[in-house]
């Protein structure tokens, strides 16, 4: 369930409040603050959104192997289709040897693969604690560009620190924790 700003004007407008500015509701009515903001939010957002803490955006599926294509280099003979909306890899099942190149996955193997990964997902799907980091993400870079108030910019990034933190916590309930397995060099070595 998400709630708070559905659009990217919403996540800009807040962005624009948050350093002391007027609220807008179009990209026109928001001037600067929505050309810098914009540019910023389809730059930035897929970087963050592929960051290995947040899981709210995960998705697992079957790949396809690529028909008629042996890319021949190391150990690497069979090629596989990454889907259109991937950003960033999260597993790989079974785990093998593998490389990225380009929107296809290398693998020595054939055996059918699941990939766990972090994908494009819309504004209006964001939840809550994750659009609020990204209105601070946007304040911070209104404060440094327009309004150009290192004090401002400083205020905002460590409200943006305690609140990703925030977040990266909510978000991680969502996985169970995984144990340390110790094996002491002396115990595996033989």
């Amino acid at each position: 369930m998400t709630t708070g700003p559905v659009t990217d004007i919403e996540i800009m407008s807040l962005a624009a409040m948050e350093c002391g500015q007027q609220g807008f509701s179009s990209l026109d009515a928001g001037g600067q603050f929505a050309l810098v903001g914009q540019a910023f939010l389809d730059m930035v957002a897929p970087t963050q959104l592929a960051q290995p803490q947040w899981r709210f955006n995960v998705k697992t599926v079957q790949l396809q192997l690529i028909a008629n294509f042996n890319p021949d280099f190391w150990i690497y003979q069979f090629a596989w289709q990454l889907p259109s909306d991937y950003l960033s890899l999260q597993r790989l099942d079974p785990i093998i040897e593998y490389q990225i190149f380009g929107d296809q996955i290398w693998t020595p193997s054939s055996s059918p693969l699941k990939l766990a990964y972090r994908y494009q997902v819309p504004v209006s799907e964001w939840p809550s604690y994750f659009k609020e980091c990204m209105v601070l993400e946007l304040a911070r870079k209104y404060a440094k560009t327009i309004c150009q108030n290192d004090k401002l910019y400083r205020d905002i990034l460590v409200e943006l620190n305690e609140k990703r933190a925030l977040a990266m916590f909510i978000d991680a309930q969502s996985h169970p924790n995984e144990g340390i397995v110790s094996k002491p060099w002396l115990t595996v070595r033989w």
